[in-house]
């Protein structure tokens, strides 16, 4: 399965980037983790408005995540690839990487969530969650409108939530 979607062979239509550094716990991040700690990191009105886009795009025939139970997925969740979370399935893992997103009819999204050592004598770490978006026709471009300015404060919010707690970006192995 490829990480990124066969659009990728020109650059995204919209790319960002945010990061924060971190102490981690005394065990190593792994994809799972990233994974677990990146879907339980958002307040609850991030939920409400993934609600209101789901029955949205359900009347375009775009994709929904469906009836899934989330909690359920959520603690069974692996970080392998081809796993999903909701809309999200695992495109890539590796030791201290995780890419998660979607290919549908109108665009095709990866979020890349990482860590690296910035100062490994502080064990001082960098979490980076990186989206590309590559659009597939002008329903794509329409639809990003309202999802850009909620991306922008949404993703930011997540990382704040996983910086605060770093013992959910690790995992006992």
């Amino acid at each position: 399965m490829p990480t990124m979607p066969p659009t990728a062979t020109r650059p995204p239509d919209y790319s960002d980037s945010y990061r924060g550094a971190f102490r981690p716990a005394a065990y190593p991040v792994t994809p799972a983790a990233l994974g677990r700690a990146f879907f339980n990191a958002g307040p609850a009105w991030i939920g409400w408005l993934f609600t209101l886009r789901n029955r949205i795009v359900a009347l375009f025939g775009l994709k929904t995540p469906g009836s899934s139970k989330r909690a359920e997925q959520l603690k069974a969740f692996r970080g392998l690839p081809g796993e999903r979370i909701g809309l999200f399935r695992v495109y890539e893992a590796a030791d201290n990487r995780l890419v998660i997103g979607e290919t549908d009819k109108h665009l095709d999204f990866r979020v890349i969530l990482q860590v690296n050592t910035t100062q490994p004598d502080l064990d001082i770490k960098t979490l980076i969650i990186t989206t590309e978006v590559h659009f597939h026709n002008r329903m794509g471009r329409w639809y990003f409108v309202p999802v850009k300015p909620l991306h922008r404060i949404i993703v930011p919010v997540m990382l704040k939530g996983m910086l605060r707690k770093p013992e959910l970006l690790t995992a006992i192995v």
